[in-house]
């Protein structure tokens, strides 16, 4: 009875069950028995699959997660190109061009209501545009800065978006003459109104125009935009005009919105493409009649499953850089916990050979060997997807350059699902051959007749073992020379002068523009606030500038001699136009004392330069002295700011020193600062100078604006030191994410080469005691096992130095003042793991001089 039992358990596959489960409560006690390798391995792969599946998980959400739409994948977006000379020069979405012509999704109002209209019947178009830098928002008292986007009646309802509370935008509130209405994000829903139902229906201000909320999108929907990009409100386009009276929205020369299309089920988007690009050449032709037939642009779909994608390939090269990094780590994870498997595995010899003896088959004891490889494997993977939040995070920061868009990142399916295949290939990597070469026939002769200490302990022994150490040196080289390139990169930047004195300095931007205010009412409102700024207590002096210094932001315009003239659209005037760029700056009064830029000549702007000046007086910096007059004496003396013969004439009053403009990196630019008085003046940003720390006047700055005008909010009130730092923020963070796994690479190296040797010299006690006996000294027992660790560290280095002179030109373009092979940078990070790895090998080495030779012999 008992043999049938066995064989009707055999016929139902539960044997196999009960041996893994065998193998399983083997492993465990295996790993227990062993706390130190077990925390050491399981940490080492955490942290590798931890790093490469935050990285995973950024590349998702740049590159691959859809849109949280009904049916994504039968969404395309419509892009044009063009041929050398573009359909307008009025593009405010993402447009590339060069000689051979322009490629962008951007089109005009009028433009995407005749596409509308050609695609009636045979597909569905919305349109949506994000509001550039915000809006002005105010309810309840109180005034925010937001981002928002202007989007068309259909938007919503092609999208199959369904609302959280409230209803969302239609066809009739995008008609002229509608009552002006938003929706809200869910986010921002939470944030402002604390999920109050009282938020629908409640009138606000956008840049002082009254609309109603009338409701709420879902969570987990956050528009389709670039991805990061999530806007707290969203408006009809009819109102654009309304809410932002820069420009017109309607007009057909401005391009401005990205289009998508979902085509009827069982249209092939190739059919309807024709009609589509006929209606999208007439408008342009109707816009602009100069242009030949041949020069129209033309139509053509692409995917639109993850909406506007145009901005999501320049973060790329970022994300390549962490890809290497993080891969370059488990690699080194993999092949030091193959390197302790393999060493575990010469331990276990008589054991293993035991098994074989009485009758385990060798598949077997391969299988149990591949069990605790993946107990091994899924307690780190499980380690990893907790550390992924934390990882992705910091990385995601660095992907953003230290902006607010954040990539919002979750864990997915396909998430669980990749982690899942990198412990699968991490198992593959350290389980496989330590489980073969632990149950070759040789080793199980070797551990019946007790002489494994002869076979292991010899170079032939541990040349695999020795060969992953190396490994894990040359990786540890390569991703310190990583380390230290962008390390030494951001310590350049910063030692870069950036021509002013940041330190002590407060800034803020304020928008009255999108409140509508006209000139008059600025400058009144930005005098009364310099006033009551420079009357604070622990304030030196204040003013205000059009764009931040070191930010992205900045007008050019052209600067040449007055006798230099060229007809305008000709080769010789676009040359001319490029080679005299210079940037130019609207700043306040005591805007060169604030900002602690010396004056090497003339004057800087007073209340006397008057408004409407003939002849503009302007203040320039020594680069644009230099390069228009060869001398920085140049006071009084005139030049053109354009190139044809009607340019406006400007008159030196003063020559300041080179300030860096809009970047560190490059040399200060030509520049032309001019009056506020006399230029039209926008939206600035204040920078008030402090004689302590500014941010503790915060406070007190935004109670004074805020009695200046309450409807005017304060956006980005950082310091100028955290606005340089954040310039540069990309790079200090790939540093440090570099530098901190390097670290931790050195680290396993220095782990694996310590359990090489010290289960080399553990096998080789007996021959340690017999040189002892012999007259062997102690320095020459510690040399005989240094010399391994040195010649391993001294190839893994040299390998490293291979592969760093070879990878590093990834982040070629991220460097600064050096160049991806610093020989520097390149040989102290093989210096610094030649070091790591010798201090790992001397313990192992002392202790193996300090055998006592009676007891090794004894043992022997």
């Amino acid at each position: 009875m008992t043999l049938k039992r066995e064989e009707a358990r055999d016929s139902w596959s539960v044997r196999a069950i009960d041996g893994v489960l065998q193998d399983l409560r083997f492993g465990s006690r295996v790993m227990r028995r062993s706390p130190a390798f077990t925390i050491v391995a399981v940490l080492s792969l955490g942290v590798g699959i931890g790093a490469s599946v935050a990285v995973f998980s950024l590349a998702d959400a740049l590159l691959f997660r859809k849109l949280a739409v009904r049916a994504p994948d039968e969404l395309a977006t419509l892009q044009w190109r063009s041929g050398p000379k573009p359909p307008t020069t009025s593009v405010t979405g993402n447009m590339i061009g060069n000689a051979d012509g322009f490629i962008s999704t951007s089109f005009s109002l009028p433009g995407y209501r005749q596409l509308r209209t050609a695609a009636a019947g045979t597909a569905d178009l919305f349109a949506f545009g994000v509001l550039w830098g915000g809006v002005n928002f105010s309810a309840d008292g109180r005034a925010d800065v937001i981002g928002g986007q202007a989007v068309s009646g259909s938007y919503f309802n092609v999208l199959g978006i369904v609302p959280a509370a409230g209803r969302l935008i239609g066809e009739s509130d995008d008609d002229p003459g509608s009552p002006p209405v938003a929706v809200i994000s869910h986010a921002f829903w939470q944030r402002r109104f604390g999920l109050s139902p009282d938020a629908i229906g409640k009138a606000i201000a956008i840049n002082t125009v009254a609309v109603t909320i009338v409701g709420v999108t879902p969570r987990g929907f956050h528009g389709t935009l670039e991805a990061g990009e999530s806007p707290a409100i969203t408006v009809p386009i009819s109102i654009r005009t309304a809410i932002d009276r820069d420009n017109d929205w309607t007009s057909a020369e401005l391009w401005w919105l990205v289009v998508m299309a979902r085509f009827n089920r069982g249209r092939a988007p190739d059919a309807s493409l024709p009609a589509l690009d006929g209606a999208f050449k007439q408008s342009v032709a109707a816009s602009d009649p100069t242009l030949a037939a041949a020069e129209l642009p033309r139509l053509r779909l692409l995917p639109g499953s993850r909406g506007q994608i145009d901005a999501r390939e320049s973060r790329s090269e970022a994300v390549t850089v962490m890809a290497t990094v993080a891969g370059v780590l488990l690699l080194v994870a993999s092949a030091n916990v193959a390197s302790l498997l393999l060493v575990r595995g010469a331990a276990r010899s008589r054991e293993i050979a035991m098994r074989l003896s009485i009758g385990a088959s060798r598949g077997r004891v391969v299988r149990q060997f591949i069990t605790e490889a993946m107990m091994l494997s899924t307690i780190g993977g499980v380690l990893g997807i907790l550390l992924t939040e934390w990882i992705a995070t910091g990385l995601s920061a660095a992907l953003s350059g230290g902006a607010a868009d954040v990539l919002e990142l979750s864990i997915s399916a396909r998430l669980l699902a990749f982690a899942a295949a990198l412990g699968t290939v991490c198992c593959a990597l350290f389980g496989v051959i330590p489980a073969l070469r632990a149950t070759r026939p040789a080793a199980e002769a070797g551990g019946l007749a007790g002489v494994d200490a002869r076979t292991v302990g010899t170079r032939r022994g541990t040349a695999l073992v020795s060969g992953l150490v190396l490994v894990q040196v040359a990786l540890s080289v390569l991703l310190a020379s990583l380390g230290g390139l962008l390390s030494y990169s951001v310590w350049n930047l910063r030692r870069v002068p950036p021509g002013f004195d940041p330190s002590n300095l407060l800034i803020f931007t304020v928008s009255p523009l999108r409140n509508g205010y006209e000139a008059p009412r600025i400058r009144s409102t930005y005098e009364a606030a310099i006033a009551r700024l420079e009357a604070l207590p622990g304030v030196r002096s204040a003013t205000f500038s059009a764009s931040t210094l070191i930010g992205a932001g900045g007008s050019t315009t052209v600067a040449v001699p007055l006798d230099t003239v060229a007809v305008r659209d000709t080769d010789e005037f676009r040359r001319l136009e490029r080679q005299n760029v210079s940037w130019r700056l609207i700043v306040g009064d005591r805007f060169f004392e604030t900002m602690g830029i010396p004056l090497l000549r003339g004057r800087t702007f007073t209340t006397g330069d008057a408004t409407g000046a003939a002849i503009r007086g302007v203040v320039i910096n020594r680069s644009l002295a230099l390069k228009l007059f060869t001398t920085e004496d140049v006071v009084g003396r005139r030049f053109k700011t354009g190139v044809d013969a009607e340019a406006p004439v400007v008159e030196v009053i003063g020559v300041a020193a080179d300030a860096k403009y809009s970047t560190l990196r490059r040399e200060a630019p030509p520049t032309i600062y001019g009056s506020y008085r006399q230029h039209r003046i926008g939206n600035v940003t204040f920078e008030v100078r402090t004689g302590g720390d500014p941010l503790a006047l915060a406070p007190l700055v935004t109670e004074a604006m805020s009695a200046v005008d309450p409807n005017l909010p304060l956006a980005s009130m950082r310091t100028q030191e955290q606005q340089i730092e954040r310039s540069m923020s990309r790079e200090r963070l790939l540093a440090r994410l570099a530098i901190a796994l390097g670290v931790l690479s050195s680290a396993l190296s220095a782990i694996g080469l310590y359990a090489l040797l010290s289960y080399a010299i553990s096998r080789r006690v007996p021959e340690i005691g017999v040189r002892v006996a012999l007259g062997a000294t102690r320095p020459a027992i510690q040399w005989m096992f240094v010399r391994h660790a040195v010649a391993i560290a001294t190839v893994g280095a040299l390998a490293g130095l291979g592969a760093a002179r070879a990878a590093t030109t990834i982040v070629q373009s991220m460097l600064f003042g050096l160049s991806s092979s610093d020989p520097i940078v390149l040989s102290t990070a093989a210096a610094i793991n030649f070091c790591v790895a010798l201090a790992a090998a001397y313990l192992p080495a002392r202790r193996a001089a300090q055998v006592d030779p009676i007891i090794a012999l004894r043992a022997e």
